[in-house]
């Protein structure tokens, strides 16, 4: 447990941050084996903070619904191997055209695997087919 005595002492702020950078601003202020510079702390605290923010404003990403899809009616067909394709992907202000793997299709859809090109993590989605072009095979 930690001593808040002995960090005002050190001079350290225990109330809420309002921000990442000054927790780790605060954290090497009584800390001497985390490094001797804290403009990289500082630096890569305010690029931590920048890239929260990116993540929790960020706008999400929009695929085709199950009513959409009408799977009911016409159920996916998985292929043997994921084939790279390019699609279209869209958000609320704009749309995106990447690279991905197709995975399933249906007669008017394409289930794609991609890296999401805002925040890097990879996802999986249905699109239209229309939305939807091979990739040139590989040299």
């Amino acid at each position: 447990m930690v001593d808040v005595h002995s960090l005002h002492e050190r001079g350290v702020r225990t109330e809420k941050p309002e921000k990442y950078a000054d927790l780790i601003v605060g954290a090497i202020s009584y800390c001497p084996c985390v490094g001797q510079n804290k403009n990289h702390a500082v630096y890569y605290a305010k690029r931590m903070d920048e890239r929260i923010e990116e993540f929790v404003m960020r706008e999400e990403l929009i695929m085709l619904t199950a009513a959409e899809l009408d799977v009911e009616n016409c159920r996916p067909i998985d292929f043997p191997e994921p084939r790279r394709v390019y699609a279209w992907i869209r958000y609320p202000s704009k749309a995106i055209r990447i690279q991905a793997h197709a995975i399933a299709y249906t007669h008017t859809a394409v289930k794609i695997r991609f890296l999401e090109p805002l925040i890097k993590i990879q996802r999986e989605g249905w699109v239209w087919l229309s939305a939807v072009t091979p990739a040139p095979p590989e040299e």
